[in-house]
């Protein structure tokens, strides 16, 4: 009865271990731990503040310098996938997942893939190891008998009365039984089978004890006048007689061999059914070990999936937002750059500049050169006024003969002609010299510093927002952890369940060894009781086969007794097992292999229900708070189980906790308002990289460089004298020659000597000074002319660019913001898509529950019900059988008992005839011949 008991009990007790799909305390895991929502808020957002305080401020800083902020515990397994580029690191592209969103049906390179960690698998199960599925169930034969015998639909009052405990376990098989009358004609039927063997037995003794009391007063000499007068026939029924009896002994042998396959039968069903009661508490054990260790595996992960990817995404959009320079403020630039080439344009300045410098540099040389040429031009006229005066004085002092060969030396044009005064007071060249000093580098620096300030004036005006964006995303955090902590009380009420009808559990099968010592007792005496009489008759049997009939006869009845005595035993043990069996079939088997529609398990735990109320939520919604949200139906869960979806959709978690609402970022409207306070308007409308200083400094370059050295050039052309010394020489050779005075000629020869020394040490110098001077004037000439284009174009240039910078630089900014904008909520999209593709599809798969069901539906049903049934099968088929072989026994025991009375007379008739009355004469109560009975 308690076996009963325990069977009735278990259907409710699996039912409600599948209805924990949720999860375990969370306290035990890092991800969960959450602290007052106030205190979180104020704390985030001052480490917010001091996270931007100490973003990087050098300028030149191209890499993100990854900053975690101090309140996140991001897995190490989590990272953001960028493209590593050498030319493009600022610019993180990636294949961003169409769900995150940021609007817009552009391409956007910004767009970064999060690569998610992995969910942990959680701990190992170990009902499944029991291997309750494996194998062949013989007995599971015997549920379509009983399908037979007990076709009526399953008593769900009785069922219900049962677990209001209106009903005690015994007026529930007794009321029972009259809604199966099938089954009771049944019991009826075996019953009178019970009856047979005995009575049958006592009336046959009645009239064995009748022939045998008129055969003694009838008198033995009718017995012997009567067997002298057939003795004559008996040879005649031999021959028919061993026919009959040979058939009736194959027929035994037959049923002998029956019975011992089920005799088989038994001994196999009551181990089958002894192993599942030895297991049953160890397989109930491991089955909730398996419930608490879903609840555990399924909370972790759901805990894993949300808490780990919400800090992996505000992680991420913290760096970003700490890097802004780098991935907004660079790509800025570089767009900029690509489109106007102000980066060739400062290039451009810096070249003007080192141009202009070296300019000054040559205008301070050609100066010096100039001052050279001055010098040694001043020391030429000086000896040339010389040589004129001495000239003058030989005009004067040449005697009258001579003096028209002398008046022919002219001295006209000794003297320096060339002007240095308008290369060395020019104006343009002064302002040559003077750009060595100039400003342009520094203005052009100024300019560049300028350009490159665009990075960290767009961090500085998107300072406030950011830390807007980072409060908001903080907020975000603390409210999604806060709507985890209704599954968290749902786990902890559901493992505290569980805890308790386990120990309920394991409390009630404390019981069952000692309730099994008996049932396995009570089988082995069944099987021994059997094997016994199946004993006796088979050495019957054989004795019969052997020619001993006399003992054959008395062991066919001996077995007889035997199973008089044992008969109302063995059927007393096979009404019971069958009385339990049968009821475990209807009560438990039935409606735990009612798939897919599990009716009657419908109509007990689902809304509306009998065990509960009508009106009432099902079997979840109580198990669960009583929440009727969680109404699930029982049929939905084991089939979504089975095929292994996951908890959040089979229990229909959203109601505890709204993944959709909880991750629909479009609806934070805080987290969009920040982002739209991120512009770029400030950054460009001051922006000017033509300053005034610049122009005005290009300008002046462009005056300067605009000097006409063609005419300095031309008054440096020709002759550095207004006379030709070498032919003023040669003319006064040629005099001197002419002259009859020596004295007058050698004083004129002089003269010619003075003069040749004076071109070879001061004119051919001149020259070569004057030559050079020339070619510096030259060189600076071809030099300025491309400065001068290279200003003009520059200057050109940088007013293009100072017009896009003003008229397209803030739209550049504002589509690069827009993208930026787009990066982040990019981040907060993968999070969503992936929390919601994990919830609904891969994340807590419910199979474990199916696993539960299925192992304690296979222990009850095919380990204990099914043997319980095949014992009481396999026993009434061998009582049947011994039925059939009770006739059939008495009809042998009558042959044998022939077959003994004629090898009696036999022997005593030849005896007679052949052998006088002796002292070595044998008495008929001797051993008889032995007869070949086949």
């Amino acid at each position: 009865m308690r076996l009963l008991s325990l069977l009735g009990a278990v259907p409710l007790l699996v039912f409600v271990g599948a209805a924990l799909a949720v999860h375990d305390d969370c306290h035990t895991h890092p991800l969960c731990r959450v602290d007052d929502v106030a205190d979180d808020v104020d704390a985030l957002a001052s480490t917010a503040a001091a996270t931007l305080d100490q973003q990087p401020t050098e300028e030149t800083q191209l890499e993100p310098t990854p900053h975690i902020a101090d309140n996140i515990n991001l897995s190490a397994e989590s990272k953001v996938q960028e493209p590593d580029s050498s030319e493009s690191s600022l610019e993180r592209s990636g294949g961003g997942s169409s769900g995150g969103g940021g609007g817009g049906g552009s391409s956007n390179n910004m767009l970064s893939t999060l690569v998610f960690p992995q969910v942990p698998r959680g701990d190992l199960y170990k009902l499944q190891t029991f291997g309750l599925g494996d194998g062949f169930f013989v007995f599971s034969y015997v549920a379509s008998l009983l399908g037979v015998l007990q076709p009526a639909d399953y008593p769900l009052e009785l069922a219900n009365d049962a677990m209001q405990k209106r009903l005690s376990l015994s007026d529930l098989l007794v009321k029972s039984l009259s809604f199966e009358p099938g089954f009771v004609s049944f019991l009826a039927v075996c019953g009178v089978l019970a009856l047979l063997a005995p009575l049958g037995l006592a009336i046959l003794g009645c009239v064995a004890a009748s022939r045998k009391c008129k055969s003694g007063a009838g008198g033995a000499g009718k017995e012997t006048a009567d067997d002298a007068s057939n003795s004559s026939c008996d040879s005649l029924r031999d021959t028919c007689g061993n026919c009959r009896r040979r058939t009736v002994l194959c027929f035994l042998q037959l049923l002998v061999v029956l019975i011992a396959a089920g005799m088989t039968g038994i001994f196999v069903a009551n181990e089958q059914l002894g192993s599942g009661m030895d297991r049953s508490g160890a397989v109930m054990n491991a089955a909730f070990a398996d419930l608490a260790t879903f609840l555990r595996n399924s909370h972790r992960q759901l805990q894993f999936v949300v808490g780990s990817a919400l800090d992996q995404t505000v992680e991420a959009t913290i760096t970003d937002l700490d890097n802004i320079e780098s991935i907004l403020g660079r790509p800025i630039q570089r767009e900029i750059a690509g489109e106007t080439g102000v980066d060739v344009a400062m290039d451009v300045l810096m070249d003007i500049s080192m141009s202009t410098h070296n300019i000054a540099e040559k205008g301070v040389m050609l100066q010096q050169s100039a001052g050279a040429v001055r010098q040694l031009s001043r020391t030429t006229q000086e000896r040339l006024v010389e040589l004129k005066m001495q000239v003058d004085s030989f005009r004067r002092t040449c005697n009258l003969r001579d003096r028209p060969l002398c008046d022919t030396v002219d001295s006209a044009g000794l003297e320096v002609k060339i002007d240095l005064e308008r290369i060395m007071n020019d104006v343009r060249l002064a302002d040559l010299r003077r750009l060595r000093n100039d400003s342009l580098s520094s203005i052009a620096q100024q300019a560049r510093s300028e350009f490159q300030f665009i990075p960290h004036q767009m961090a500085a005006t998107t300072r406030e927002a950011r830390l807007g964006v980072k409060r908001e995303l903080d907020m975000q955090r603390i409210m999604i952890r806060e709507q985890l902590r209704g599954l968290d009380d749902l786990s902890k009420h559901l493992s505290t369940k569980v805890e308790k009808m386990r120990d309920w559990t394991l409390r009630k099968l404390d019981d069952v060894p000692q309730i099994e010592e008996w049932r396995w007792l009570t089988g082995i005496l069944t099987a021994s009781s059997v094997l016994m009489i199946w004993t006796v008759m088979m050495s019957a049997i054989s004795c019969g086969c052997c020619g001993s009939e006399r003992k054959a006869g008395c062991t066919l009845i001996f077995a007889l007794l035997l199973l008089a005595v044992l008969s109302v035993a063995l059927w007393a043990v096979l009404l019971a097992a069958l009385v339990v069996g049968g009821h475990g079939q209807l009560f438990v088997c039935r409606p735990l292999y009612e798939e897919p529609d599990f009716s009657v398990l419908t109509a007990l735990f689902d809304r509306p229900n009998m065990y509960y109320g009508s009106g009432k939520p099902g079997l979840f919604s109580n198990v669960g708070f009583k929440n009727e949200t969680l109404d699930v139906p029982i049929r939905t869960v084991l089939a979504e189980c089975r095929d292994n979806r996951p908890a959040y959709e089979t229990f229909k978690l959203s109601k505890v906790f709204d993944a959709e609402g909880a991750t629909a970022f479009k609806t934070w409207h805080g987290l969009h308002a920040e982002l739209d306070r991120m512009s770029v308007d400030q950054s460009f409308r001051n922006l000017q990289l033509l300053t005034p200083s610049l122009q005005k400094t290009l300008q002046g370059l462009l005056d300067t460089t605009s000097v006409d050295l063609s005419s300095l050039r031309t008054a440096l052309s020709g002759s550095v004298t207004a006379k030709d010394l070498t032919s003023f020489a040669k003319q006064m050779e040629n005099v001197a020659n002419q002259i009859k005075d020596g004295a007058t000629a050698g004083r004129l020869g002089s003269l010619v000597t003075k003069t040749r020394r004076l071109i070879s040490t001061n004119i051919l110098p001149l020259e070569t000074r004057r030559d050079e001077l020339v070619y510096q004037l030259t060189a600076l000439e071809v030099q300025l002319m491309p400065i001068e284009k290279q200003i003009t174009q520059s200057m050109s240039h940088l007013k293009t660019i100072q017009y896009f910078v003003g008229n397209q630089g803030t739209a550049i900014a504002q589509e690069k913001m827009r993208q930026f904008v787009e990066r982040i909520l990019n981040y907060v999209g993968q999070f969503q898509e992936y929390v919601l593709d994990s919830v609904h599809n891969t994340v807590a798969p419910c199979r474990p529950v199916w696993n539960v069901f299925q192992g304690v539906r296979q222990l009850l049903c095919r380990h204990l019900v099914d043997p319980l049934n095949g014992l009481w099968f396999c026993t009434m088929w061998c009582m049947v059988l011994f039925l059939l072989a009770t006739p059939t026994s008495i009809k042998l025991i009558g042959y044998f008992d022939k077959m003994r009375k004629s090898s009696l007379l036999a022997r005593t008739q030849i005896g007679s005839q052949e052998s006088p009355p002796g002292p070595n004469w044998t008495s008929p109560d001797s051993e008889p011949v032995q007869v070949d009975i086949w």
